[in-house]
């Protein structure tokens, strides 16, 4: 059972999802659902989940110009 305050989704599960984007509008949109669910205390957003989001946003920036 799950105790009040403890996020029902793991760091790793998320991590996974930034990955799974395959383009800047997908990454904002989860960007959105990550700050409305940390709002209901669902999900806590830590400083890797952060740098993975920034990874993952430079890697499709990348990408994009490479298929220029």
């Amino acid at each position: 059972m799950e105790t009040p305050n403890q996020p029902r989704y793991s760091q790793s599960l998320l991590i996974r999802l930034i990955r799974d984007t395959k383009d800047i509008q997908d990454l904002c949109d989860l960007g959105r659902l990550f700050r409305d669910l940390q709002e209901q205390e669902d999900i806590t957003i830590t400083f890797r989940i952060k740098m993975e989001i920034k990874i993952q946003q430079e890697l499709l920036i990348l990408r994009n110009e490479e298929n220029k």
